[in-house]
């Protein structure tokens, strides 16, 4: 009999450690999931708002600047996928908080008994797991496209710079070439008996009287 009270009494100390663990889990867990999930989207928010606000500067600069080669129209897909990249980071903002929110609704109700494995898991709970990994999901494929939606954009940009650099060179060629076109020859003429005197050659136009 005392044996058996023995064996209950430590089974009961071994609930309340499975326990204590695990409220000690939920509490690190929910605190590492926050913050790093705040600090993906944060960087997200960084990097495409940043990306967007150097995009309306440097168009306002081109529509101001009638000399710029950079056509402003080509930089608009670009600060389009920008601006979507930035509304999907704020979509997986939502996700993470969602998310931990239905995990740690599953946690919560979770039956605690005083046999192993301690916890279990009803139907409420495994319902709100499943919710919480669906988001879960989408939530990472949230952060992936906009991340996806950045490395298009600056591609884009790169494109639209390119573009205005060949176009510029290809104007400072043709102008190189109209001014060497219009420039007057010298060649050397003979007058009163000097050799090597040169003079500007200008064609003279010949009239023919009848």
């Amino acid at each position: 009999m005392e044996c058996d009270n023995d064996l209950e009494g430590l089974n009961r100390q071994h609930a309340l450690r499975a326990h204590q663990v695990h409220y000690s889990y939920l509490d690190k867990g929910n605190e590492a999931a926050i913050s790093s999930g705040q600090a993906a989207v944060k960087n997200l928010f960084l990097m495409h708002g940043g990306a967007l606000i150097a995009m309306l500067t440097f168009t306002s600069g081109i529509l101001t600047n009638n000399a710029s080669t950079v056509r402003a129209d080509s930089l608009v897909d670009p600060m389009m996928r920008f601006a979507f990249g930035l509304a999907l980071a704020a979509a997986a903002s939502a996700g993470t908080y969602l998310t931990n929110y239905c995990y740690l609704a599953g946690a919560h109700n979770q039956t605690l008994v005083w046999n192993h494995p301690y916890l279990e898991k009803g139907r409420a709970s495994k319902v709100w797991e499943g919710f919480g990994v669906a988001l879960h999901v989408a939530t990472v494929s949230l952060a992936f496209a906009s991340l996806i939606l950045f490395v298009c954009g600056f591609l884009g940009v790169k494109e639209a710079l390119v573009a205005a650099y060949d176009a510029a060179q290809i104007e400072d060629t043709s102008g190189a070439s109209t001014e060497s076109a219009e420039r007057p020859v010298s060649v050397p003429v003979v007058a009163g008996g000097d050799v090597g005197t040169e003079a500007s050659a200008i064609a003279p136009s010949i009239t023919e009287e009848p």
